[in-house]
């Protein structure tokens, strides 16, 4: 079995004696030893230097994107990830397209919320979408502190795979005395056409505020006016090219930015590293 590569197969047989034979009985089964897995999510969950998580806050959500590839079940055929042929069967009797997702939290190490289960369906591409609100997760009693989430998934072939996610979770109260703000990749390349993005949270709705990039000799080499979506209160992130308001990309050396507000003290300064090699 070892020898044989993932995916579908009709296992067929029978008796034949003499000058006859039985009519053919046959079995399809699926070979899966591939365990879903988080193919993306959109809020970055790196550690901060003192190896806390970053800022999170209790109306923010996050958006996965879960793989399982191998193969796709509808009605009246298959697609099988490991084969450019459809296969023109109609098999949802015998599989499924589900992953089992379960999810626990723990805050400052204590149990939040445990055993969130939820179904999810993967579509022709092999992912599922899923978008999982803070406040759903963790108990309405929270405290402040280390957010651990512990993501398992479960496929229907019994492959397991297990995440886990760090943030901090911060009130409003407590993180309008500092705002979080920092960009990732820190180096980035616009050589290669790397983008870099900034992330940051708002506690609280503002009205206005902007983007602001120097250059080390405190010239302004990149703005940009944060709309209506970029000051609610949630959290936010911003991809960045690197490319000055004129469309030039910056050259090698390092940056400033720094979020400026209307009804608020500004962001702490932000350093950013270009490196074109």
């Amino acid at each position: 079995m070892a020898a044989l590569l993932d995916g579908l197969y009709k296992l067929s047989a029978s008796v034949t004696s003499g000058d006859t034979s039985s009519i053919d009985l046959y079995k399809i089964f699926q070979l899966d030893r591939n365990s879903p897995f988080i193919d993306q999510l959109d809020l970055y969950s790196g550690s901060t230097p003192d190896g806390s998580g970053h800022n999170i806050l209790i109306g923010d959500s996050i958006k996965f994107t879960f793989s399982d590839s191998l193969n796709y079940f509808d009605e009246g055929y298959t697609y099988q990830i490991s084969s450019q042929d459809t296969f023109h069967q109609d098999l949802n009797y015998l599989f499924s397209n589900e992953i089992f997702l379960t999810i626990d939290t723990y805050i400052n190490g204590n149990e939040s919320i445990t055993n969130y289960l939820d179904t999810l369906l993967i579509n022709e591409k092999y992912t599922a979408n899923y978008p999982m609100n803070i406040s759903s997760i963790v108990s309405a009693d929270h405290e402040d502190g280390d957010l651990l989430i512990i993501l398992s998934l479960l496929d229907p072939s019994g492959n397991i795979s297990i995440d886990s996610l760090i943030y901090s979770l911060v009130s409003a109260s407590s993180a309008l005395s500092e705002l979080e703000f920092f960009n990732y990749p820190n180096p980035f390349s616009t050589a290669s056409g790397e983008k870099t993005t900034f992330r940051y949270n708002l506690p609280e709705s503002h009205k206005s505020g902007n983007m602001i990039i120097y250059d080390n000799a405190g010239y302004m080499v990149y703005h940009r006016k944060l709309d209506g979506t970029d000051l609610t209160a949630l959290t936010h992130e911003i991809s960045w090219d690197g490319k000055t308001n004129n469309g030039y990309y910056l050259d090698t050396g390092v940056y400033y930015a720094i979020l400026d507000f209307a009804d608020r003290k500004p962001s702490k300064i932000n350093k950013i590293v270009v490196i074109n090699r």
